[in-house]
């Protein structure tokens, strides 16, 4: 298993340009929110995220199972110190706002909300009511929440099919992923013609974008050299970046389209890129910065 699965162990050091990469999703998203027609394609963002969250989880759970180390309480109550003091300060200093700027019918479907944010079934929520890019969305504070939801359902089932996985099947884990991503991404692409609320909301048709991050972490350690590195990082960023710029709220989504970002991080990711224009864009103080 060491041999077959090690390269979860290569480059477990700390990578700004990961950070980097979280600011090049971050940035797109706020532009996108606030109005800048040119980032019409900035919820893209939220898919970079996906992978970037499912290359760290795979990374983290794998390398504990080969040390024999892993246990699902550190691993939960990990993400429980991560996730929980931002969330519920956020929905806090939410709440007070919706008080003052909310009508009473509003804030009663707000009170909803929270409660599904806090249960990290908010997407569940969301996906009932109308359509992402809808005007009504402005009035739902915590609509943002749903792709946290997304995260979390995840990391509630990935841990345990994981330690199955490596348990009874450890030879066959990156066919396993592979095959699983594939039947999301078949879901996804069926799922934004006949059933496109699904398909943005849900984590099934959405699973294949973190799965995409977890082949990236045990795909074999790349060889590139310096100038290939350097290449196959640009090729990801400009492919993130054609999203970005590109794409619009009319764009059937997530589905074959979402591939672009997805694969794009996915590269910038496997790159690996430390030097050169691409490294001092993703690793410079102010990128990392915006992406901690």
């Amino acid at each position: 298993m060491g041999t077959r699965l090690a390269a979860i162990h290569r480059d477990f050091e700390y990578r700004p340009d990961l950070d980097g990469l979280r600011a090049v999703a971050i940035l797109p998203v706020l532009l996108f929110h606030a109005g800048f027609s040119s980032f019409s394609g900035g919820f893209v963002g939220v898919d970079v995220f996906f992978v970037l969250s499912g290359f760290f989880m795979a990374r983290i759970i794998l390398t504990d199972l080969e040390r024999g180390s892993f246990s699902f309480w550190s691993f939960y109550l990990r993400r429980m110190r991560r996730i929980f003091p931002a969330l519920f300060s956020m929905i806090a200093v939410s709440a007070v706002a919706g008080w003052f700027l909310l009508m009473p019918q509003e804030f009663r479907y707000f009170g909803d909300s929270i409660q599904a944010a806090a249960l990290f079934t908010s997407n569940i929520l969301f996906r009932s009511e109308s359509g992402y890019f809808d005007l009504s969305s402005e009035m739902k504070p915590l609509l943002h929440t749903w792709s946290l939801s997304v995260e979390e359902q995840f990391y509630l089932i990935f841990p345990v099919a994981v330690f199955l996985a490596f348990k009874f099947a450890h030879r066959h884990i990156r066919a396993i992923v592979l095959v699983v991503a594939l039947l999301s991404f078949g879901a996804s692409t069926w799922g934004i013609v006949h059933s496109p609320e699904k398909a943005f909301y849900l984590l099934h048709f959405r699973v294949w974008e973190l799965l995409i991050g977890v082949l990236v972490a045990i795909a074999p350690a790349s060889t590139y050299g310096p100038r290939g590195s350097q290449a196959l990082a640009a090729l990801g960023l400009l492919a993130v970046l054609l999203a970005v710029f590109v794409y619009s709220p009319d764009t059937p989504f997530p589905g074959i389209y979402a591939a672009v970002p997805c694969l794009g991080t996915a590269l910038v990711i496997h790159a690996h890129c430390r030097g050169g224009a691409i490294g001092r864009l993703l690793g410079n103080p102010v990128s990392v910065f915006i992406g901690r």
